[in-house]
């Protein structure tokens, strides 16, 4: 059995601890949560909520407790109603298989259908406390792994099973050059280590700036900020729509804002989605 922790009604300790909060539930008791370390009793036993098949429990937060929080049993429902990000709500759905962002007494889902407002919140987060888990196979419970974060500077957000900590002005720069290569390459392209047909993409779109971009690409590609930035990014259409071949200009080329500088918008999203992302109550400005 975990050892006794103290109890602090204003102190979230993980992600389901937060998401519990949002469903009317709280993380009580002398124990710790088996996955994410919250308070809990012996109320849910993790003889129950713990499969035998279970193979991950390098990842858990206290893998010698009897014991799972309330918060953890709500993340592991494979029949809840939930509300999407759009406002859409579903019935009997497993948590499991979306992305969410827990903030502002909500606990919102979203597919990769709402990249532009997932966007919009990873460079305008909420107001604290809050935590966004991305999910991209759909496949593994990613909310116990999650971060709770209590500053909108400093972000942490879950990617899969990864943690990748920014400051926004480096996100927003990391999606403006992701998104110049999206609109050479396509998404794809990115998750493979680049070759020759990715370099003549770049470099016959952008002949003035492409030689830069590879450097730049091949300096950061492996950077958890970077798969970050290539998840949230847009299409290749929408990305090339935002971000024009540079033969194609006129006047100041594009290349004279160089990679790094934000273009018409920030990693190929665009203006009327980002706007329309910021009229949802969790994305209320500050």
């Amino acid at each position: 059995m975990a050892s006794h922790i103290e109890q602090d009604d204003m102190t979230c300790w993980s992600v389901p601890h937060l998401f519990a909060r949002t469903q009317g539930a709280d993380c009580i008791g002398g124990s710790r949560c088996f996955y994410c370390g919250a308070p809990c009793s012996a109320e849910y036993p993790a003889s129950t909520y713990v499969k035998k098949s279970f193979t991950g429990r390098t990842g858990v937060a206290a893998p010698g407790s009897e014991a799972v929080c309330a918060g953890c049993v709500l993340c592991l429902r494979e029949d809840a109603d939930i509300e999407l990000i759009d406002g859409v709500k579903r019935a009997g759905q497993k948590v499991r298989c979306y992305s969410w962002v827990v903030a502002g007494g909500r606990a919102i889902a979203a597919t990769k259908a709402h990249l532009t407002h997932l966007r919009a919140l990873c460079l305008e987060p909420p107001e604290p406390p809050f935590a966004i888990v991305l999910s991209e196979s759909g496949q593994k419970h990613l909310l116990y792994r999650g971060a709770v974060c209590r500053s909108r500077e400093v972000v942490t957000v879950t990617l899969e099973e990864e943690r990748v900590t920014y400051r926004v002005p480096e996100l927003r720069d990391r999606l403006d050059l992701v998104g110049r290569l999206v609109a050479a390459t396509g998404k794809p392209a990115l998750a493979e280590p680049p070759n020759v047909r990715f370099g003549m993409a770049v470099l016959d779109r952008f002949p003035e700036s492409g030689e830069q971009l590879l450097m730049t690409w091949e300096s950061v590609r492996e950077e958890p900020l970077s798969r970050l930035a290539a998840f949230l990014s847009a299409s290749k259409e929408v990305c090339g729509n935002q971000y024009p071949a540079e033969h194609r200009l006129s006047g100041v080329p594009e290349a004279a804002r160089g990679p790094g500088r934000p273009g018409p918008a920030v990693g190929g999203g665009s203006e009327r989605g980002d706007e329309a992302a910021r009229q949802l109550p969790l994305l209320a400005p500050r």
